[in-house]
């Protein structure tokens, strides 16, 4: 008798909502169970680029990171 082919692996952007362009640090630390202290030392480190939408003389990031950059860090870190 045959067996079932096992299920492939997931693709690493399933966890992410669709139609999110863009994530804050607290979304990333929701969605990945991981503190926004560890995210945020990946994008200070430039192993994870985002885009920081504070305006000029305040002193608070807003830091946004794009979908494609997130997939990108993601795969990198899987290979």
């Amino acid at each position: 008798m045959n067996k079932p082919a096992p299920t492939p692996p997931q693709p690493r952007e399933c966890k992410l909502p669709p139609g999110v362009e863009m994530f804050t640090i607290p979304q990333l630390a929701k969605i990945f169970a991981a503190s926004q202290v560890y995210w945020t030392g990946q994008v200070e480190c430039g192993q994870l680029f985002a885009v920081d939408l504070r305006s000029p003389g305040t002193s608070k990031a807003m830091l946004r990171v794009p979908r494609a950059a997130l997939v990108a860090f993601l795969e990198k870190r899987a290979a």
